[in-house]
């Protein structure tokens, strides 16, 4: 269930131009009208050519998704060690994982709403979180936040919570054991093996 729900998450984003010009609420609002209405009615045939939807995520995600400080935030200390070429290698698998991970789940959201709730006030004119609730047919309705920040003149996500629960916490729990137990070289090299590779 934890993976549908962070595989919502994404989707919502899966359709981005011209950020620089949009607040994160339009951004959300428009994101989710396209997409939506991309899907529905194209299911059967995304589900069985999943490649395709996977360079939909693979073209439109990414510029929308700060990747490297969603790594830096899942990697926390680790980062720090860790040498500029294991940095690349590890947002680089990172994304792929993410992106085969979900990609597979997207279509079962076709006839998901998205509501925008009241935002609350912030200190930082660099940062928003923009408030959302989703309705899924025959399930309970969630709350997910979008964590953007102003980055080059563009807003890009680089969290998600979902029901209080945080992507990057979540995954930082994952990765991070696993980095205790084998090293982060280790780790690196599951996710490239695991996802075909550089």
């Amino acid at each position: 269930m934890m993976i549908r729900v962070l595989a919502l998450c994404l989707l919502v984003f899966t359709q981005f131009v011209h950020a620089r010009a949009e607040t994160p609420e339009q951004i959300v609002v428009r994101v989710t009208d396209q997409v939506f209405a991309a899907i529905r009615g194209h299911e059967a045939e995304l589900r069985q050519h999943p490649d395709k939807l996977y360079a939909l995520i693979q073209s439109v995600v990414v510029p929308v998704v700060d990747l490297e400080t969603f790594s830096k935030l899942v990697l926390k200390r680790h980062w720090r060690t860790a040498t500029p070429d294991q940095r690349r290698r590890f947002v680089a698998a990172f994304k792929r994982r993410l992106v085969r991970t979900y990609g597979s789940y997207l279509v079962d959201y076709a006839q998901t709403r998205v509501r925008l709730l009241p935002a609350r006030p912030t200190t930082n004119p660099r940062r928003r979180v923009v408030r959302t609730r989703i309705e899924v047919p025959g399930e309970q309705p969630m709350h997910v936040d979008y964590y953007f920040h102003e980055k080059n003149g563009r807003w890009l996500v680089y969290d998600v919570v979902v029901d209080g629960t945080s992507l990057v916490l979540l995954f930082r729990d994952d990765i991070g054991q696993k980095v205790a137990a084998k090293g982060l070289e280790a780790v690196i090299r599951d996710l490239e093996q695991a996802e075909g590779g550089s």
